[in-house]
């Protein structure tokens, strides 16, 4: 995997704890991304005709896709895969080496997920309690990332998408104010995989655009009420696509670990 994305993240926590309000205990869960690689079925053939599953990379301007088709590369457990052949939306492997599962969301310039024991311990509200999982070395997004020099003329932008977490799944909505460089948004109807319980709304409170070594990034600050109690931590992430066509990040818990993910385009 590559870790640029994930070092990114650090310093852009760093930069959005430092510019306001510090964290508190957080509900959030641990959430571990990493990026994975089943191929979901094949669309039903037309008539007498028979039919090519669509790619994300067939949404990518083509001079673009041999960069994408380089960045979505990854390595895996004894085994190489490229996103940029997966169709776009969910990805999900149930056995990758060493019993571990795979899940990521996929779009044309970019995919963000995680990896993680099958049996992964978690608690009531998805944080992963497990003393088998590093975190910091099991989560990633790759892809063709925006450069920060790139967004100045680009206005204003609301990008739609999914949320998830170790055991969460729920909805995104982003906004980014390229002219006035911050950014804010929600999660939204969240609830756990398995029993689909619903789970607080996170909203990413006013955050801030900037350069990352020359990559259009954000931070900012989210909250949550759970259990009746006002829950803060950082967010941060990046934009991806020649013209910032889509959003990555994650929301960390109390301990600085991811807890839920988000991706979405314009």
């Amino acid at each position: 995997m590559k870790k640029l994305a994930l070092t990114l993240l650090s310093s852009l926590v760093l930069a959005a704890c430092g510019s306001g309000g510090g964290g508190s205990n957080t509900d959030t869960t641990t959430s571990h991304p990493a990026v994975n690689q089943p191929a979901p079925p094949l669309s039903k053939p037309t008539v007498s005709q028979p039919t090519t599953p669509k790619t994300a990379l067939d949404s990518v301007d083509s001079a673009f896709r041999s960069q994408v088709i380089q960045e979505k590369l990854i390595e895996l457990p004894n085994q190489q895969a490229n996103f940029a052949f997966e169709p776009e939306g969910w990805i999900s492997v149930e056995n990758v080496g060493n019993e571990l599962k795979l899940r990521a969301y996929n779009l044309p310039y970019s995919a963000i997920g995680y990896v993680l024991p099958r049996n992964v311990s978690i608690d009531e509200y998805g944080r992963v309690i497990d003393n088998r999982v590093t975190t910091k070395d099991n989560f990633d997004i790759v892809g063709l990332t925006t450069k920060f020099d790139d967004i100045a003329n680009l206005g204003a932008a609301t990008y739609n998408g999914v949320s998830f977490g170790a055991n969460s799944e729920g909805k995104m909505r982003f906004t980014a104010n390229f002219a006035n460089k911050n950014v804010e948004g929600r999660l939204y109807n969240r609830t756990t995989l398995k029993d689909k319980k619903a789970l607080p709304e996170i909203t990413l409170e006013k955050g801030t655009i900037m350069s990352a070594d020359s990559i259009a990034s954000f931070g900012g600050m989210a909250h949550a009420t759970i259990d009746g109690m006002q829950v803060h931590t950082p967010y941060a992430g990046t934009f991806m696509g020649p013209k910032a066509e889509e959003v990555n990040g994650v929301v960390l818990d109390d301990r600085g670990n991811p807890y839920e993910a988000f991706a979405g385009k314009k």
